[in-house]
């Protein structure tokens, strides 16, 4: 019996490790750079500013947190992700807040982190050198 509570064990484990998950985002490959100082990325040479960009699961936001700090979200919904309206927007009159159409929920692009909704938005490592930002996961 104990043998076989084992074998269970294992093979749930093993069925487990499928596509990892981060707040409900399928886990896709990203692997993006851009130079801010150039003209498309005008909005991102001051701290506070914010652009979105292609790639990621749904689009990405990226975030100016401070001179040398980035921050990289997924603008897919973290629970409504495959559905056509699960594409966050920024908040155009106080751009720090993002909002999921299918249901109003709310993240800060300053942290990722919920406002008023359940999970945090998917964030990507960003590495900055100055003049180069590397989005990666």
């Amino acid at each position: 019996m104990f043998t076989l509570l084992v074998l269970i064990s294992v093979f749930g484990l093993a069925a487990g490790c499928g596509k990892s998950v981060e707040g409900g985002v399928p886990n896709v490959a990203v692997n993006i750079t851009i130079y801010p100082s150039q003209p498309e990325y005008f909005d991102l040479q001051i701290p506070g500013g914010w652009v979105y960009v292609a790639g990621g699961y749904r689009g990405l936001i990226i975030y100016r947190y401070s001179e040398n700090e980035f921050h990289a979200y997924d603008r897919a919904c973290p629970i409504h992700y495959d559905q056509t309206c699960g594409r966050i927007d920024v908040d155009s009159t106080n751009n720090v807040l993002a909002t999921c159409p299918c249901d109003s929920a709310v993240w800060s692009i300053i942290d990722g982190g919920p406002v008023s909704a359940s999970l945090p938005l998917r964030e990507y490592n960003t590495y900055y050198d100055g003049n180069r930002l590397d989005i990666i996961n």
